[in-house]
């Protein structure tokens, strides 16, 4: 194989084909033939002295980060694929590859080479570790377009705001899963591998680094006030190797077809591959109110100008009204799901039936750009353990989104009278459509997960090895008890915003009903419309799981441990430590009185009713840093033991936002709860921040002994994508530990007595609060 120069770190504007000048420069003619030995690189390459700017090739969307062995792999696989039978000879003359960017230069040895071999790259999916398709293109083919070469060189991560990635022009499923599902070609025990590394390094070394940014600002202002007495070093843990351990992940007990909750949106797609996206040229002619040229389909819904141009983003003849995913921005067009491994059956199902309803229906898709249609989204919520189904139709005013021009207002009345009978109408048909049969699984064409590693589940080893019938029966034991789905309960949400709209945006019951229920573990559940629920039933198993496994260790008697369960949403995760005998009591509090509405109907479901002070559980919507005090005298004075009879721990399962300050400060000052579980579905983001609040030393706004985190474990949530749930324990510090690790300890006078100084606060919260 050819030696270049000495390696050069490429820019992300570098020009290929000047680059490839610079690296290689021109053989002298003595080194016409290369006779490469047997090292694994390539065979059919040699070099020449004639000008080869020609017969120049750049390959994009190479994985940036290859070392030679794996260049010379991929160029041999090119020359392997030319020598197939159908193929047609190739010779490479030279290539390479700068470091650190994601193209490679190839130089064929003829210019008749060229054309065929560019079709031999872009004719097939050649895919890289990402998942990302490989474009082959003639050098110099766009080399005045310096902002589209750097989007090709760098896979879509260029830096430059105004850079807008390409899209390909009809996406292909591999496409789609590669965008949506972004792993789904890793082996599944690579995917567990590369989410621990995530863990260790974008999680638990974030903490360490935002604790010891803390000590070192209190220790510079330490140093420039030589009056303060108390000057606190850096926590030994902290320096610990590692200072938090991360556990292996625990592996999703389903691979495939998992989510539970999945929302679709309303668009179009491009069956010809044309108008993909508006593009510069189309928009200048609708802005200046010329006519587009297309089908009267579907535009009864659309105002029209008075020259009868129709405005911006409208329906042409090359585009069909579609539910689906938006993998590319809401620019381009939906993507069907059922290319998505991670999507069930029967949301397939649903969005056949409405692509089909949306061809006759008069009302069209809700377009963003220009906020003006009508069909929004759809939220599918449904539960494979009972074969029930929710479908949520997000939808505009009747009389138009907030982009629609709307009549003089004489014609108001009778125009918007109008426009809601026809809504009744296609909402009515809609219904009659979703619920006239059992949902029919559509047939589709899925690439099984890879699984390289021992010790799988029979489903798992079936997936491996292609036996279907080893997973079929597998399967057996995972249908649903009706055998197919069915529409259980329909709603309707109108919303006029320019977003989307909130979980407590009231919604309209349409049909059955006003719930689906779901089985986990030893308990049944409702789940309303706006309720939060696991995304998939038989991690949220897993999950909990850990959680009751982590308060066990704890809990000396179960009967007398006082679990709180912050932000507990629904109560899904205090009765299920209740179903499994780890806890005696369980107090919810969550700011959200719909959450706890739900919650109190799943204790009573669960014969946990709520029955007072001396009941099993006890939902309060309130904030939580104002009745944490007052619910732990009241589960005192409800059961006679005082807290250092009793073990006291908390799990806190917070959204995306992780925990309000006020609440990580009354955590931390109420000394009693002695262990935390932390649940975070963002532990590279939230959790990081909330973590450093809850271990660092003691200020006058976070007053209390500290936390230290003990354990760390990852959970597997999402297989195909790269997120990943983490459940952190957290167990506080004494003042012992805290004076010999740091040298000082906060005296117990100058943290504020939550049961004393905040008690009116929480009477003044509580007292008018029909939840207590």
């Amino acid at each position: 194989m050819a030696k270049g120069s000495p390696k050069r770190e490429g820019k992300a504007e570098a020009d290929p084909v000047q680059m490839e000048k610079e690296c290689n420069p021109a053989p002298s003619v003595s080194a016409a033939i290369l006779n490469t030995p047997n090292t694994g690189a390539p065979t059919n390459v040699y070099r020449s002295s004639l000008d080869a700017t020609p017969r120049k090739v750049v390959v994009h969307n190479v994985f940036k980060f290859l070392n030679k062995k794996d260049v010379d792999a991929i160029v041999q696989s090119w020359l392997d694929d030319a020598e197939k039978p159908d193929g047609f000879r190739l010779v490479i003359d030279r290539y390479k590859k700068p470091p650190r960017n994601g193209w490679i230069t190839v130089t064929v040895a003829e210019d008749c080479m060229v054309e065929p071999f560019i079709k031999l790259i872009n004719g097939t999916e050649r895919v890289n570790k990402k998942g990302q398709i490989m474009v082959a293109r003639r050098a110099g083919e766009d080399s005045g377009n310096r902002k589209k070469r750097s989007r090709d060189d760098n896979n879509g991560t260029s830096d430059s705001k105004r850079s807008r990635p390409d899209v390909p022009v009809c996406p292909t499923p591999s496409q789609i899963r590669g965008k949506l599902t972004a792993i789904w070609s890793e082996p599944y025990s690579t995917q567990l591998e590369t989410k621990k590394k995530d863990m260790i390094r974008n999680c638990a070394i974030k903490i360490e680094k935002e604790l010891k940014a803390k000590f070192r600002t209190i220790e510079k202002e330490a140093r420039r006030n030589p009056s303060q007495k108390e000057k606190p070093k850096m926590f030994s843990w902290i320096n610990g190797k590692p200072s938090i351990a991360v556990e292996d992940v625990v592996r999703s007990p389903v691979i495939m077809k998992y989510r539970n909750k999945c929302e679709l949106t309303f668009g179009y797609r491009y069956p010809d591959g044309s108008n993909n996206r508006v593009s510069d040229k189309e928009t200048e002619v609708e802005e200046k109110g010329e006519k587009i040229q297309g089908s009267e389909k579907h535009k009864e819904g659309i105002e029209k100008n008075d020259n009868g141009s129709v405005p911006a983003r409208v329906e042409t003849a090359s585009r069909i009204p579609a539910l689906g995913f938006l993998p590319y921005g809401w620019r381009y067009s939906v993507a069907r799901p059922h290319s998505l491994q991670n999507i069930p059956d029967e949301v397939c199902a649903i969005a056949d039936l409405i692509d089909d309803f949306l061809l006759s229906s008069p009302l069209p898709p809700y377009e963003t750009g220009v906020h003006r249609g009508f069909w929004r989204s759809l939220t599918i919520r449904s539960s494979e353990r009972t074969g029930q189904l929710m479908a949520i139709v997000v939808h505009a005013s009747p009389e138009g989104g907030a982009g629609e021009e709307k009549p003089a207002s004489d014609a108001c009345e009778n125009s918007n009278k109008e426009k809601r009978n026809l809504f009744e109408k296609e909402r009515d048909r809609l219904v009659a459509i979703l619920t006239k049969n059992k949902l029919a699984i559509p047939k589709r064409d899925l690439p099984m997960v890879q699984m390289v590693r021992e010790n799988d589940s029979a489903k798992d080893e079936a997936i491996a090895t292609g036996d279907e019938k080893l997973a079929e029966r597998e399967d057996e034991l995972m249908k649903n008890e009706t055998g197919t789905f069915r529409v259980t309960s329909i709603f309707f949400q109108e919303y006029d915003g320019l977003s989307s709209p909130s979980v407590s945006h009231p919604v309209q019951h349409a049909y059955g009903s006003k719930y689906i229920e779901e089985k986990l573990g030893k308990n049944s559940y409702q789940i309303s419309p706006g309720a939060f629920f696991q995304v998939t039933t038989a991690g949220a198993e897993i999950l909990y799981n850990v959680v009751a496994d982590r308060i066990k260790e704890v809990s000396s008697d179960p009967a007398e441990t006082l679990m709180f369960d912050i932000c507990c949403g629904t109560g899904t995760i205090g009765l299920h430590c209740l179903a499994e005998e780890v806890v005696g009591r369980v107090v919810g509090i969550d700011i959200s009185e719909p959450a706890i509405d739900d919650a109190l109907a799943n204790a009573r479901r669960n014969g946990f009713e709520d029955d007072g002070s001396k009941g099993k559980t006890r939902f309060v919507a309130s904030r939580a840093e104002l009745v944490m005090g007052k619910e732990l005298r009241l589960a005192n004075s409800a059961t006679g033991c005082d807290a250092p009879s009793r073990s006291i721990v908390a799990v806190v399962d917070p959204a995306r936002d992780g925990l309000h300050p006020d609440v990580i400060k009354a955590i931390r000052s109420t000394e009693k709860i002695q262990r935390l579980v932390y649940v975070s579905c963002n532990p590279t983001g939230s959790l990081v921040k909330d973590a450093a609040m809850l271990c660092g030393p003691a200020t006058k706004k976070y007053r209390g002994l500290p936390f230290k985190p003990t354990r760390a474990q990852p959970v597997d949530m999402f297989p195909l994508t790269p997120h990943c749930e983490m459940v952190m324990t957290f167990d506080r510090m004494t003042k012992e530990e805290v004076k010999a690790e740091s040298g000082v300890v906060k005296q117990s006078s100058e943290k504020p007595s939550t049961d004393q100084e905040c008690e009116n606060k929480e009477e003044e919260a509580t007292d008018n609060d029909p939840k207590t």
